[in-house]
């Protein structure tokens, strides 16, 4: 089931691909579910960088269209108030798991310095 979306993500251009990749492996390797806005910075992020470029930070229609309905935005959970971005199914986040060794290789240690960098940065 998930080889011809994935057939479809991997049709669209690059920069689209890759994001849509990063998203799924932000959704699939963190802890907790991460707000829109959470996402959009980890996101955003740029290794070796000071500050945070707005220019960077991807609509919430972006984060949704690239994703080939693999996600959706939710109204809030109960800690958060804010919309958080997971898959549209637990199944989905299982298969991304299971694919770790293919398709996110170190994506922990992508997950680690993204955030060593956003704590860094000069807001």
């Amino acid at each position: 089931a998930y080889d011809k979306t994935l057939e479809r993500i991997n049709s669209q251009g690059k920069y689209d691909r890759e994001l849509a990749y990063r998203i799924f492996g932000w959704i699939a390797f963190t802890r907790r579910p991460l707000t829109v806005l959470e996402l959009q910075h980890a996101l955003a992020v740029e290794p070796g960088t000071t500050t945070l470029d707005p220019d960077n930070l991807c609509s919430e229609d972006l984060l949704g269209s690239v994703c080939g309905g693999l996600i959706i935005i939710t109204d809030q959970m109960g800690w958060s108030r804010d919309p958080i971005v997971r898959f549209v199914h637990y199944t989905t986040q299982e298969f991304f798991i299971s694919q770790q060794n293919n398709l996110f290789p170190q994506f922990q240690k992508t997950i680690m310095h993204t955030c060593l960098t956003y704590m860094s940065l000069d807001f």
